[in-house]
């Protein structure tokens, strides 16, 4: 995985350790949570470039990154993003379980730096589906990356 992703991370070969844990914790069979990424950086570095080119390592050339974008987010929108079944929102059990399943991408999540003070539920629901373990019936394993860009 290190060599795999050195084209996708350059004047930035610090990350790669980090890169690697998250691709051995996204492959592991015995997770019993969705593994998980930070990354935090200024607009401009690389950041986009690189969760690209390691979902395309990791998980194919068909790999997507869904960004979903909080920045904006305030508790009216709960809903819009966890309402289950049929398409149901971006961060509904249904939909990350068929990202899942699929094995094809990863979840970048924008804007968190504000969004408890500023949306207090969306926060909650967003941290107890991220701490959703394998054991309960709506977890969804696919990985997240939270990104702290300012």
């Amino acid at each position: 995985m290190h060599d795999a992703l050195l084209p996708f991370v350059i004047g930035q070969e610090q990350v790669l350790p980090a890169f690697v844990k998250f691709a051995e914790a996204i492959q592991s069979s015995t997770r019993r949570i969705a593994p998980l990424l930070a990354i935090s950086g200024p607009e401009g570095h690389g950041k986009d470039q690189a969760l690209q080119g390691f979902a395309q390592a990791l998980l194919g050339e068909n790999a997507t990154v869904v960004e979903v974008d909080l920045a904006r987010v305030t508790d009216d929108h709960v809903e819009k993003f966890f309402s289950e079944g049929g398409e149901g929102g971006e961060l509904s059990s249904w939909n990350l379980s068929d990202m899942q399943l699929r094995g094809t991408g990863i979840v970048r999540l924008l804007g968190l730096d504000t969004l408890k003070d500023r949306a207090p539920e969306m926060a909650t629901r967003l941290l107890k589906q991220l701490a959703m373990t394998s054991s309960q019936t709506q977890f969804a394993g696919v990985p997240f990356v939270a990104d702290f860009t300012y």
